[in-house]
């Protein structure tokens, strides 16, 4: 258990330091997160090649559904901003849920097309691995990559007669 949290944040650590090294570089580094995402996760999914093939083309595929969803919402938000009568706000705020309807349609096509690569006992598996991942680079990235949290001073209590 401890070897396997280890090796969890290991690789957090990495996808870190990518991001953090190639953050100018915007799309060469998604592409390196996205590369040691796979790798990580084929590793303990244990895939076959095939598998592993297999499972790139769909994360590569998704990812950039997902990226294209991202960039219309944000456009979205700006020209909700920026819009200054009421209609066409109400038709800007349609078309963001239009969109985001889009991003979660993404979702679920990754759940069903995991599901029939995997099965539904490796896709269990790969949503635990896949969410410990992510929350695990969030509280890295949240602290600085601090992993340990800090502990508050205990209260000093005076009591009054």
């Amino acid at each position: 258990m401890k070897s396997t949290r280890f090796w969890l944040q290991a690789t957090l650590v990495t996808f870190v330091s990518f991001c953090l090294l190639t953050a100018n570089a915007g799309d060469k580094g998604r592409k390196r997160l996205e590369e040691l995402f796979i790798w990580k996760v084929s590793d303990i999914l244990e895939l076959t090649s095939e598998q592993d093939s297999e499972f790139r083309s769909i994360i590569e595929d998704l990812n950039q559904k997902k990226l294209q969803a991202n960039i219309d919402m944000r456009a979205s938000i700006r020209a909700i901003e920026k819009a200054e009568k009421k209609e066409v706000q109400i038709k800007l705020i349609e078309a963001y849920k239009k969109q985001l309807n889009a991003y979660l349609a993404v979702q679920k096509e990754e759940l069903d097309r995991l599901e029939d690569l995997f099965g539904s006992e490796k896709l269990a598996k790969y949503l635990v691995v896949k969410s410990k991942l992510t929350q695990n680079l969030k509280v890295l990235m949240g602290n600085n990559g601090e992993t340990k949290v800090k502990k508050l001073a205990k209260p000093e209590v005076e009591l009054e007669n």
